[in-house]
Protein backbone atom coordinates (compact mmCIF):
# COMPACT_ATOMS: atom_id res chain seq x y z
CA UNK A 1 0.00 0.00 0.00
CA UNK A 2 2.83 2.40 0.90
CA UNK A 3 4.57 1.69 -2.45
CA UNK A 4 1.38 2.54 -4.33
CA UNK A 5 1.14 5.95 -2.63
CA UNK A 6 4.77 6.73 -3.48
CA UNK A 7 4.22 5.63 -7.06
CA UNK A 8 1.09 7.74 -7.40
CA UNK A 9 2.81 10.77 -5.81
CA UNK A 10 5.77 10.35 -8.17
CA UNK A 11 3.42 10.08 -11.16
CA UNK A 12 1.51 13.22 -10.12
CA UNK A 13 4.76 15.16 -9.64
CA UNK A 14 6.06 13.94 -13.00
CA UNK A 15 2.89 14.99 -14.86
CA UNK A 16 2.85 18.33 -13.05
CA UNK A 17 6.47 18.96 -14.02
CA UNK A 18 5.82 18.15 -17.67
CA UNK A 19 2.76 20.42 -17.74
CA UNK A 20 4.75 23.21 -16.10
CA UNK A 21 7.49 22.95 -18.75
CA UNK A 22 4.91 22.98 -21.54
CA UNK A 23 3.17 26.05 -20.10
CA UNK A 24 6.43 27.98 -19.64
CA UNK A 25 7.66 27.19 -23.17
CA UNK A 26 4.28 28.12 -24.66
CA UNK A 27 4.18 31.41 -22.75
CA UNK A 28 7.72 32.26 -23.89
CA UNK A 29 6.90 31.56 -27.54
CA UNK A 30 3.67 33.57 -27.33
CA UNK A 31 5.59 36.51 -25.84
CA UNK A 32 8.23 36.34 -28.60
CA UNK A 33 5.54 36.17 -31.28
CA UNK A 34 3.77 39.18 -29.76
CA UNK A 35 6.97 41.23 -29.77
CA UNK A 36 7.67 40.24 -33.36
CA UNK A 37 4.20 41.36 -34.43
CA UNK A 38 4.59 44.69 -32.61
CA UNK A 39 7.85 45.34 -34.44
CA UNK A 40 6.29 44.31 -37.76
CA UNK A 41 3.58 46.95 -37.28
CA UNK A 42 6.11 49.67 -36.40
CA UNK A 43 8.40 48.76 -39.31
CA UNK A 44 5.39 48.68 -41.64
CA UNK A 45 4.44 52.20 -40.60
CA UNK A 46 7.98 53.43 -41.26
CA UNK A 47 8.16 51.64 -44.61
CA UNK A 48 4.76 52.95 -45.72
CA UNK A 49 5.68 56.54 -44.89
CA UNK A 50 9.09 56.18 -46.56
CA UNK A 51 7.55 54.67 -49.70
CA UNK A 52 5.15 57.60 -49.96
CA UNK A 53 8.04 60.02 -49.48
CA UNK A 54 10.11 58.35 -52.23
CA UNK A 55 7.20 58.11 -54.66
CA UNK A 56 6.32 61.78 -54.19
CA UNK A 57 9.97 62.68 -54.85
CA UNK A 58 10.60 64.26 -51.45
CA UNK A 59 13.19 61.61 -50.50
CA UNK A 60 16.21 60.52 -52.51
CA UNK A 61 18.92 57.92 -51.83
CA UNK A 62 19.55 56.68 -48.33
CA UNK A 63 17.82 58.62 -45.59
CA UNK A 64 17.65 58.31 -41.84
CA UNK A 65 14.57 58.10 -39.70
CA UNK A 66 15.31 61.63 -38.48
CA UNK A 67 15.21 62.94 -42.07
CA UNK A 68 11.97 61.05 -42.64
CA UNK A 69 10.49 62.84 -39.62
CA UNK A 70 11.53 66.19 -41.11
CA UNK A 71 10.31 65.46 -44.65
CA UNK A 72 6.94 63.96 -43.72
CA UNK A 73 4.29 64.44 -41.07
CA UNK A 74 5.36 61.23 -39.33
CA UNK A 75 5.40 61.61 -35.56
CA UNK A 76 8.28 60.22 -33.51
CA UNK A 77 7.84 56.48 -33.23
CA UNK A 78 8.18 54.66 -29.92
CA UNK A 79 9.74 51.21 -29.89
CA UNK A 80 6.95 49.02 -28.45
CA UNK A 81 9.39 46.64 -26.77
CA UNK A 82 11.68 49.09 -24.98
CA UNK A 83 9.17 51.98 -24.72
CA UNK A 84 11.82 54.42 -25.93
CA UNK A 85 11.97 56.45 -29.12
CA UNK A 86 13.25 54.57 -32.16
CA UNK A 87 16.86 55.21 -33.11
CA UNK A 88 16.81 58.24 -35.41
CA UNK A 89 19.95 56.99 -37.16
CA UNK A 90 18.00 54.07 -38.65
CA UNK A 91 18.90 54.00 -42.34
CA UNK A 92 16.18 53.62 -44.96
CA UNK A 93 16.70 53.05 -48.69
CA UNK A 94 14.50 52.61 -51.76
CA UNK A 95 15.82 49.71 -53.86
CA UNK A 96 13.93 48.04 -56.72
CA UNK A 97 10.61 49.63 -55.78
CA UNK A 98 10.92 48.35 -52.22
CA UNK A 99 11.83 50.00 -48.93
CA UNK A 100 14.68 48.31 -47.06
CA UNK A 101 16.48 49.08 -43.83
CA UNK A 102 20.20 49.39 -44.43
Amino acid sequence: MEKDKKGINFFICFITGILLVIIVVSAFKAHEMHQERLMRVVNGKIKETALTCYLLGDCEGKITLEELYELTDLERIIDPITNTYMNEELCIDFIDDEIVFC
